[in-house]
């Protein structure tokens, strides 16, 4: 207890303010009513924990309508895509031609090792100058 003029002081055990002895019993009942304030981050935060059961539920059941409703657009779709006949154009491979006699690379185009002879030659220039081989070659 302490006094500093007037009456005299005691601290309350809860809140550790001086409070006169006089009010004493008025502010153990004020004292004990008080709580510290909730942000809407803890209420949102302890109603998550409460309601989290029924909130992951929720997600599931939506997942698994999502699902089987995609399914069965599927199955449709299927279902009409059966009854209608597939219309299949063929590809046409095109064959292989040398090149005509006037062009400068006709010997090449015809003789399959000449070919890979200047092909080899011309990724060893490109390495020559740039450092590296050529990503298209």
């Amino acid at each position: 207890m302490e006094s500093s003029g007037g009456a005299p002081k005691g601290e309350c055990p809860t809140c550790s303010k001086l409070v006169a002895e006089s009010n004493m019993a008025k502010h153990h009942k004020v004292c004990g009513k008080k709580k510290p304030r909730k942000t809407c981050k803890a209420i949102n935060r302890d109603s998550y924990a409460r309601n989290k059961a029924k909130i992951s539920k929720k997600r599931q059941e939506k997942r698994a309508y999502d699902q089987f409703r995609r399914l069965e657009l599927a199955r449709e779709q299927l279902a009409t895509l059966a009854s209608q006949p597939l219309e299949v154009d063929q590809v046409e491979e095109p064959s292989w031609e040398p090149l005509a006699s006037t062009n400068l690379l006709h010997g090449v185009s015809v003789n399959l090792d000449l070919f890979m002879h200047f092909l080899n030659e011309s990724k060893a220039r490109c390495k020559k100058r740039h450092g590296l081989g050529p990503r298209s070659l």
